[in-house]
């Protein structure tokens, strides 16, 4: 199996859920997006994860060829200005 961890830092959120084996729902804001769910991945939140233990965003794939998503969340932003983006994305 192999597996993306987009990370999400410098956020609480609620454990309760995760220390009770139960699926988390991702962040407010956040969902997962395919083109059809035939060859969407497993997409899933672990509070706990990433370095920092704040958050990360997985997808994972299985032994089927050719499936594709994302994590989305749209950002509001002020024209005319800088806008700094960073990628903390690692894969395994």
């Amino acid at each position: 199996m192999k597996t993306l961890t987009v990370l999400r830092g410098g956020i609480f959120f609620p454990l309760s859920a995760a220390i009770a084996g139960q699926p988390v729902a991702a962040p407010e804001g956040w969902s997962h997006v395919s083109p059809r769910e035939e060859v969407a991945p497993k997409f899933s939140f672990d509070p706990t994860g990433g370095p920092d233990r704040t958050g990360s965003f997985d997808i994972a794939s299985d032994q089927r060829e050719g499936l594709i998503g994302h994590w989305k969340r749209t950002f509001p932003i002020k024209g005319g200005g800088v806008l700094p983006l960073q990628n903390p994305a690692q894969g395994n």
